[in-house]
């Protein structure tokens, strides 16, 4: 997994971070990161760490706030 850090965006009032690859390749890969209850689009980083350097990364922030930096769908 590519070391350089997601970028983070907000669109029409939907906040995510996206991470394309280093490396140019011939077929991108594109996977959206979905958290759980109470999450945040920054949770599901971890889990990428396995995955090989071709992929498109995108997470989602849940659109409504139930606590300081927890979201639920």
């Amino acid at each position: 997994m590519p070391d350089h850090q997601p970028e983070k965006i907000e669109f029409d009032g939907w906040h995510f971070r996206i991470q394309y690859p280093q490396k140019d390749a011939q077929k991108k890969r594109v996977m959206l990161l979905f958290h759980g209850y109470e999450g945040n689009e920054n949770l599901m980083w971890v889990l990428t760490h396995s995955l090989p350097d071709d992929y498109v990364l995108i997470a989602l922030r849940a659109p409504i706030q139930h606590s300081k930096n927890q979201y639920v769908w």
